[in-house]
């Protein structure tokens, strides 16, 4: 009997929500997340038959475009820490097979 599953996940971008420290330095990183991803994953294993207890499956998911990034830090008497960051991915697809 085939099965199937989907889902999507969607977040609501926040500066704040996810930062961690750099170790040593005291600097927040945002983590770049895409916005919305989606999977699709199916499954066939035949019950009856030459391919008994066999199955295969594949599944696909996709990722939207990712941004994010860090502004430039510097000391009090003005000199750079660390420069700022801009990360830029756009979306990608991925496919995976599975046979067993």
């Amino acid at each position: 009997m085939p099965q199937a599953r989907a889902g999507h996940a969607a977040r609501r971008p926040h500066a704040c929500r996810g930062a961690a420290e750099l170790p040593g330095i005291g600097i927040s990183v945002v983590p770049v997340i895409p916005k919305h991803s989606i999977k699709m994953f199916t499954n066939y294993a035949p019950t009856d038959g030459a391919l008994a207890g066999f199955s295969i499956g594949g599944g696909v998911t996709w990722l939207s475009s990712t941004s994010g990034g860090n502004a430039a830090v510097f000391n009090i008497d003005g000199s750079l820490v660390t420069r700022s960051t801009i990360v830029r991915q756009g979306g990608y697809v991925v496919a995976d097979l599975r046979a067993g």
